[in-house]
C-alpha cells in the first residue's frame, strides 16, 4: 500500500537490505590528518539521558532523567535547576559509526551473534523423559502422560500445594479414562493419578516423574493439574505406537536449547513483574501472550540443572517437538520445552544468519567501517584502534538554560526489539503461509530451511511527532526532559591517517549528503527514544582543516590550514558507497516526504487515535495478522481452502497462515490497520 496515513501506518522501523558481499577495508595508502567541524540541529525532540542520577526529578517507584550535562546529579533531590545540554561524542560516534557500516557494505559491529531467537510456536509438544545412562549420555525417550489431581475436582487449587517437586520420581496408581466419539466408539484418554507417594508399593504400584509447570496464564491459581511422565514398556505397545516412539541421544547443544528456552521465559518475567498492563511493544505472537510469572520455571530449572550435573533422579521430564522433513537425523529439527504450549529456540544463531557481516574477528579480513573505528577481535593482535575521535558537541548559542529544553515529559513504555516477531524481521520464503528462523510453512508441509534475515534495523523519522501529555508514571517507563527542536549544537571530528577517500566518505555523513537534488533531505536519529519519533538530527559541515607539513628554510613545521577543495563534496555514488542499499537509505532518512503519515508500531482501526499515548494491548494487530488453515486429524493435513479466524486456537505449526509482511523499504508503503 502506498503511503498514506488515512487507510494505514508505516511501523516505525524497517530494514536497509545488505550487499551482496561484505566490503574489505580499503586498500588505499595517502594519509591525512585534521579536524571536520560540523552543525547538529535538532528537527525533533532529543534526549540523551544523564545517568548519574535515575531518580532526576524524585519520582516515587518511577524513573526519571535529565538530559546528558556536565553535571553530576546525586541522590534523591528534585533538579529544579536547569543545567547546559550536552551531546557526548560517544553517541555522535556510534551514529556515524552505523552510517558508515550501512553505506560502506561493512559488517554489523554491535550485533550480539551468538542470540538465539525465541518464538512461540502452535505446536502441542509430545511427553518425553531425558535419561541419564552410565556412559554419561542423555537419551530423550517417549513418554506416557497421566494427569496429576490430588483431588479429582476442577475448581480445587491443588496444583501450587504439592509436596513433590519438580522432576521428582514419584509412585501412584494409574487410573485409566475413556471417551466416547459421536459414532459410539470407545477411545482411551489421558490417565489420571490422584494420590502419590515416595514409597512404592501395593497401593502405588506404578512410577513416574512429576512436571508442575507454571500456573495460570493469568496469574490466578486456576490451574489444577500437574503432570507426570512414566517410562513406557514397548512390549506392551502397539507395533504403530513403537513406530512412533522416540530414542534420540541428546547433544549438548540439545541441552543448552532447553536452558535459554527457561531462560526466556524468566527474562519475560522480569520485564513484566512490575507492572499490570501489557506495554506497547512490538509483540511476535500468533496468538495473545500470557504473561510470564514470578516462578517462570525456576523450581523446574533448578531441578533441571541439578539433573544435568548428575545429582537428580535417572529420568528427568521434558516435553518435545520434532521436525523430521525427510526421516533422516541429518535432516531434523529438535525442540524441548518445559510445557507443551511454549516456545521455539532456535537451531541457528543470529550471527549465522548474517553470515559474513556478523561483526569482524581478523584486522587482515576487516571491513572498511572496523578498519577506520576500530575492532576488537579473536586477541590483541587481531584488534586495531580507531583513527577517528568524536568530541563532545555544545550549544552553538548561548541562551536562558531553560529556553533550550521542553519541560518534563513521562514517554510511553518501550519493550526490547521481539525476534520473534518473523513477519517483520525475515523475508518471507517464496510462497510460504508461515516462517520462522528455522523453517517455513508451504503448502501444509514444514520444510527446514534457515530465516534470513532483511538487513539492518533502522528507524524512521517523524516529523508530525507530537509529545504526549497524559503518559501514566509507572515502573516501566520514564519522565524525561528532552531538548527542543530547532536547538543547535557544534562538533568536531578528529582524523589521524586516514585516507581521502574515508575523510571524504565522512564529510559526506557529516554533511548530510551533498545537498544537491535528490540528496538534500537527509536527516538521522539520534539518542534514546527513536521509535517515539525522539531524536531526528540534521547535520551540516562547517568546516575542515588539514594538518600540513611544510619546508621552510631547512625546517619542517605542521599547520593546520582550512581546505576550501572539501565544499565539493561529491555525490552518493562518487564517495563510494553502496548502490544495493540507496533508494532504502534515502527513504529511511528523509524528513519532509514523511510529512501526514502516521508512524508507530502497529495498531489495529480501533487503536490509531491512541497510538500517541501510548499503546496497552499492543499484541492486538499481529493476533489480527494470523489466521489458520482447518486441520484434519483423520488425514493428518490442513484444509488450505479453509482459514480459520485469529479468535481460533491451532494445534499444528502447518496450520500457520500469515496475512502481512513488512514491506520492503525500497518504497514508502504503508500496512493497513484493519486485517480482518
Amino acid at each position: 500500500m502506498a503511503a498514506d496515513g488515512r487507510k494505514g501506518f508505516l511501523n516505525v522501523y524497517n530494514f536497509i537490505p545488505f550487499q551482496e558481499k561484505k566490503s574489505e577495508k580499503y586498500k588505499d595508502e595517502d594519509r591525512h590528518t585534521g579536524v571536520i567541524r560540523y552543525n547538529i540541529t535538532t528537527k525533533t525532540p532529543l534526549f540523551i539521558p544523564n545517568t548519574s542520577n535515575a531518580d532526576a526529578y524524585d519520582k516515587e517507584e518511577h524513573k526519571s532523567y535529565d538530559f546528558f550535562s556536565y553535571t553530576e546529579l546525586e541522590g534523591k533531590t528534585k533538579y529544579k535547576q536547569v543545567y547546559e545540554p550536552v551531546i557526548p561524542g560517544s553517541e555522535l560516534r556510534g551514529m556515524v559509526r552505523n552510517l558508515y557500516e550501512i553505506l560502506t557494505g561493512s559488517c554489523m559491529s554491535v550485533l550480539n551473534s551468538e542470540e538465539r531467537p525465541v518464538k512461540r510456536t502452535a505446536e502441542i509438544f509430545k511427553p518425553a523423559l531425558i535419561e541419564k545412562r552410565g556412559d554419561g549420555q542423555f537419551v530423550l525417550i517417549s513418554a506416557k502422560e497421566c494427569i496429576f489431581r490430588e483431588y479429582d475436582n476442577k475448581e480445587r487449587d491443588t496444583y501450587a500445594k504439592t509436596k513433590f517437586h519438580e522432576g521428582e520420581q514419584v509412585y501412584f496408581k494409574e487410573i485409566p479414562r475413556f471417551g466416547k466419539s459421536k459414532s459410539g466408539n470407545t477411545f482411551s484418554v489421558t490417565s489420571l493419578v490422584t494420590e502419590c507417594s515416595r514409597q512404592k508399593g501395593r497401593k502405588f504400584p506404578d512410577e513416574g516423574y512429576l512436571i508442575k509447570g507454571m500456573k495460570s496464564p493469568d496469574g490466578k491459581n486456576r490451574k489444577h493439574n500437574a503432570r507426570i511422565f512414566m517410562v513406557m514398556d514397548k512390549e506392551k505397545l502397539s507395533a504403530k505406537k513403537r513406530k512412533d516412539m522416540i530414542e534420540r541421544i541428546l547433544e549438548e547443544k540439545d541441552l543448552e536449547r532447553l536452558s535459554l528456552v527457561l531462560t526466556s521465559y524468566q527474562k519475560q518475567a522480569k520485564e513484566e513483574e512490575s507492572y499490570q498492563e501489557q506495554p506497547q511493544t512490538e509483540e511476535g505472537s500468533y496468538q495473545e501472550q500470557p504473561k510470564a510469572k514470578k516462578d517462570s520455571y525456576q523450581e523446574y530449572k533448578e531441578a533441571y540443572d541439578k539433573f544435568r550435573r548428575g545429582d537428580g533422579e535417572q529420568y528427568f521430564p521434558v516435553y518435545y517437538s520434532l521436525i523430521n522433513e525427510k526421516k533422516e537425523k541429518s535432516n531434523e529439527y529438535l525442540y524441548l520445552a518445559p510445557a507443551k504450549i511454549t516456545k521455539e529456540v532456535s537451531n541457528v544463531t543470529i550471527g549465522k544468519l548474517a553470515g559474513e557481516f556478523k561483526p569482524c574477528e581478523k584486522v587482515q579480513h576487516a571491513c572498511p567501517a572496523c578498519d577506520l573505528f576500530g575492532m576488537v577481535g579473536e586477541s590483541n593482535e587481531e584488534s586495531c584502534g580507531s583513527r577517528i575521535r568524536f568530541s563532545d558537541a555544545h550549544v552553538e548559542k548561548k541562551m536562558n538554560l531553560e529556553s533550550y529544553y521542553l519541560k518534563d515529559i513521562a514517554l510511553q513504555e518501550l519493550a526490547s526489539p521481539k525476534l520473534g516477531n518473523t513477519e517483520f524481521y525475515l523475508k518471507r520464503p517464496d510462497g510460504a503461509d508461515f516462517w520462522t528462523y528455522d523453517y517455513y510453512v508451504k503448502g501444509g508441509e514444514v520444510i527446514l530451511a534457515p530465516g534470513k534475515i532483511r538487513g539492518r534495523k533502522f528507524y524512521w523519522n517523524q516529523p508530525d511527532v507530537r509529545m504526549p501529555n497524559s503518559v501514566k508514571e509507572n515502573l516501566r517507563n520514564k519522565t524525561v526532559r528532552p531538548v527542543r527542536d530547532k536547538i543547535v549544537f557544534e562538533g568536531e571530528l578528529y582524523y589521524d591517517g586516514i585516507s581521502e577517500k574515508q575523510m571524504r566518505q565522512l564529510i559526506w555523513i557529516l554533511n548530510g549528503g551533498s545537498r544537491i537534488e535528490g540528496e538534500d533531505d537527509i536527516v538521522y536519529k539520534l539518542g534514546a527514544g527513536k521509535p517515539l519519533g525522539l531524536g531526528s538530527v540534521e547535520l551540516k559541515v562547517t568546516e575542515v582543516k588539514e594538518r600540513i607539513l611544510e619546508e621552510k628554510n631547512g625546517y619542517l613545521s605542521y599547520s593546520n590550514k582550512v581546505q576550501e577543495k572539501y565544499k565539493n563534496i561529491g555525490t552518493y555514488l562518487e564517495n563510494g558507497f553502496s548502490e544495493e542499499c540507496r533508494k532504502e537509505f534515502f527513504n529511511m532518512t528523509s524528513f519532509e516526504r514523511l510529512k501526514g503519515i502516521h508512524i508507530t508500531y502497529p495498531v489495529t482501526e480501533e487503536q490509531k487515535e491512541f497510538s500517541e499515548e501510548g499503546l496497552t494491548e499492543g499484541y492486538k494487530w499481529f493476533v489480527q495478522n494470523h489466521r489458520y488453515y482447518k486441520y484434519i486429524t483423520g488425514q493428518q493435513k490442513v484444509n488450505c481452502n479453509s482459514i480459520l479466524g485469529p479468535d481460533k486456537m491451532p494445534q499444528k505449526r502447518v496450520q500457520h497462515k500469515t496475512m502481512k509482511e513488512l514491506p520492503k523499504a525500497d518504497e514508502i508503503c504503508t500496512m493497513p490497520y484493519k486485517l480482518l
